[in-house]
């Protein structure tokens, strides 16, 4: 997104950090296209950018971010075999009056990633002009999401500021990330680009964790100036980038552990486990949820967010569960 862009199975996740997680640094955020690319683009990836993906700084785990301008047939399972392990999709946009519309391929991207085991996340496009219309908009984006797989945390991608002042558009993103904090249940991450990184955003942002868009760093340890943050939860480095699975050129990215939820919002460089392996359990007449993830050691609400149920009260017989 070319400047645009969760909610963790906490439980599953700090289980896995506290288990083994050492450093990891973090890096510049992304940009994704309001509008379809208008020209042909390149057919092949910069070197630069080819170099970096061959070689990701320790802790870093590859990652996209995508929207409806990546068309209906990406291929999630060869963006895994691809070395792809974090999946951003647009959840929706902002329409610069307080409502928003959603990303036409939110489900069909969303089923896609979690079928093909990859680490989710989702990104919102904000265009408020008030704090009031920013708070609106942050109940939107958790209402398209709220019910959806996902691992990592939900980001606030705010580019087009209404001629608006400094300090009222730090408001403002201020007032959208609070309330969809509040929504999430822990810290949301801001996505920007490098030079808005050290030259708009004040340190009241900080607390939330940044991922920063930067094409000409070579890689996160080349970064310039961040401004306030003194870190980076995730690094965008092309938007030409062109793994197995997605026709066309893509955002590609570099995240560690504090992009996701369960993890410290500020933790600095800590490596990030493997993609967890999911057992199944096909329900039997009288199984509830409660029963079944005992069973496992996790939670009711982990194994409903991975399977897409609605009610946790209600399962049938015969239902083959994913188990994280």
């Amino acid at each position: 997104m070319k400047t645009q862009k969760c909610r963790c199975l906490a439980a599953a996740l700090a289980g896995i950090l506290l288990a083994g997680v050492l450093s990891l640094s973090l890096a510049p955020g992304w940009q994704q296209a309001e509008a379809a690319p208008a020209a042909a683009s390149v057919e092949t990836e910069p070197e630069s950018a080819l170099a970096l993906a061959e070689s990701i700084p320790e802790g870093g785990v590859l990652g996209i971010d995508i929207s409806v301008w990546q068309g209906d047939n990406i291929d999630f399972a060869a963006l895994k075999a691809d070395g792809i392990q974090v999946v951003y999709i647009r959840a929706g946009e902002g329409m610069g009056d307080g409502k928003g519309v959603r990303d036409a391929n939110l489900d069909r991207n969303s089923a896609g990633a979690a079928a093909a085991g990859l680490y989710i996340g989702y990104y919102y496009y904000l265009r408020a002009c008030t704090i009031e219309q920013a708070e609106a908009e942050a109940d939107f984006f958790w209402s398209l999401i709220a019910e959806k797989p996902a691992n990592c945390r939900p980001v606030m991608d705010y580019e087009s500021f209404c001629n608006q002042d400094s300090a009222t558009i730090n408001a403002i993103a201020r007032a959208f990330l609070t309330r969809l904090s509040e929504l999430c249940g822990e810290q949301a991450m801001i996505y920007t680009d490098e030079y808005r990184a050290r030259t708009l955003w004040n340190d009241s942002l900080t607390a939330w964790p940044l991922w920063v868009a930067d094409y000409a760093a070579a890689s996160p340890v080349d970064l310039p100036n961040l401004g306030f943050w003194h870190t980076c939860a995730g690094f965008q480095y092309t938007d030409q980038g062109r793994p197995q699975g997605v026709s066309g050129p893509v955002d590609r990215d570099i995240f560690y552990a504090s992009a996701f939820l369960g993890s410290e919002p500020g933790g600095g460089c800590r490596p990030l486990p493997p993609t967890p392996e999911c057992r199944t359990y096909t329900v039997r007449r009288g199984d509830t949820l409660w029963a079944i993830s005992r069973r496992y050691g996790t939670t009711v609400q982990a194994i409903a967010r991975l399977n897409n149920i609605p009610n946790p009260n209600f399962i049938l017989p015969g239902q083959v569960l994913r188990i994280p």
